[in-house]
């Protein structure tokens, strides 16, 4: 009687553990993409780590030769007849980090999801502006401030109102990693509202999104 009483307690226990645990890899598995996946070839490129000696100065010719052979990969990829476009992502959506930020004229902090992404690849997954514009070919340039969210963004994070033109500043809360040097952010400009767009793997479908 006291091993099937323990059985049974153990069983209740581990139950809703379980479920925790299994259910995004579920939600995963059973989400649809927001796009025709037939149409598109997705793949990651990395930086190999150069072996040196612990006592060698920092190398920063990788990040420089990373995004020369990017750029050569793109050129070769527009020159195939078959492929219709590319673009590239620092995080594909579905799958961005989490970043802390501050919302001007807010009180307290926020957080969302967050990815710089090439000026063109709302465009190319034929993702809709709801508000404002997408990116230009001018936003992909140092020092640009202009950021496009999605509609949970804009509705959960802004009110849903006076969208446009408001401010964020990224990395400000100790969510996340900063993507300024001194830690402290930069503004950012709304300029942009698009719709929900996320491909599996689908951790929080109904996160709000920035694109930068």
């Amino acid at each position: 009687t006291a091993l099937i009483v323990a059985q049974v307690a153990i069983a209740v226990a581990v139950l809703p553990w379980t479920m925790y645990v299994a259910g995004p890899a579920v939600s995963r598995g059973l989400a649809e993409p927001d796009y025709p996946v037939q149409e598109f070839l997705r793949a990651s490129l990395t930086i190999e780590d150069p072996i040196s000696s612990p006592a060698a100065p920092p190398d920063d010719s990788a990040g420089a030769h990373f995004l020369a052979g990017a750029a050569e990969l793109a050129r070769r990829l527009e020159a195939e007849p078959d492929v219709a476009g590319e673009a590239f992502a620092g995080r594909f959506p579905g799958s961005e980090g989490v970043v802390g930020m501050e919302i001007e004229g807010a009180a307290g902090a926020a957080a969302a999801w967050v990815s710089e992404i090439d000026p063109d690849l709302l465009t190319l997954f034929d993702v809709p502006v709801l508000a404002g514009r997408g990116f230009a070919a001018s936003d992909a340039v140092p020092g640009s401030t202009a950021a496009v969210v999605d509609r949970v963004f804009a509705e959960e994070l802004l009110g849903g109102r006076n969208v446009l033109g408001r401010r964020v500043r990224l990395g400000t809360d100790g969510v996340g990693d900063s993507p300024s040097e001194d830690g402290q952010g930069v503004w950012l400009e709304i300029v942009g509202v698009v719709p929900t767009f996320t491909v599996p793997p689908v951790f929080q479908p109904s996160a709000p999104k920035l694109y930068r």
